[in-house]
């Protein structure tokens, strides 16, 4: 958050507003994430979900339950972190043009809260690419925002977001139960 203080600093100093998109599913540094975003801005001209089947790169990734972790290195946010952003940013984009429950990512974005699969809220859906299991959102450890925002994105060096996804990824019929450990 440092980082950020800092370029809103800059943006109020010459009269500049920051925008942050909170509800991006989108792998990190994604090839083809500008190419999927014209096609979306695109969709009254073209058939959308055709063209993005055409190249499903994070779906290829996620098929490899071994790469399933790089879900939660991405740079989304969860409803219930959305407040430790709102001194920075004038304005918090939900992705909802593709969304097929709308409503929901607006409510949990505004209420700070879910309770529920976590990918659901992200466009795009990832949520069927985990089945059978869900990412249960209520299962986040308390210091899940700290850990993250503050550990330099130093993935290699680190093992926290696997061991929280031993912790959160249950199969979608237990929910409100124990985790069922996924390695």
């Amino acid at each position: 958050l440092e980082c950020l203080a800092e370029l809103k600093s800059w943006a109020d100093a010459h009269g500049k507003v920051l925008y942050i998109l909170a509800n991006s599913g989108c792998l990190n540094w994604c090839s083809v994430q500008t190419y999927h975003d014209n096609l979306v801005s695109h969709e009254k001209d073209i058939d959308v979900e055709s063209a993005l089947d055409s190249l499903p790169l994070c779906r290829q990734i996620y098929r490899d339950r071994a790469n399933w972790v790089r879900f939660l290195q991405n740079s989304w946010i969860r409803p219930e972190d959305i407040h430790h952003y709102r001194d920075i940013f004038g304005v918090v984009k939900l992705a909802t043009r593709m969304h097929a429950n709308p409503r929901m990512v607006i409510e949990a974005y505004c209420t700070g809260s879910f309770s529920g699969n976590l990918p659901d809220l992200f466009e795009p859906g990832h949520g069927p690419v985990f089945a059978p299991f869900v990412i249960d959102n209520s299962r986040f450890p308390a210091d899940w925002f700290e850990r993250t925002t503050g550990c330099g994105g130093k993935c290699r060096q680190c093992d926290y977001c696997r061991t929280v996804l031993g912790e959160i990824l249950v199969e979608a019929w237990k929910i409100g139960r124990q985790p069922v450990v996924i390695r």
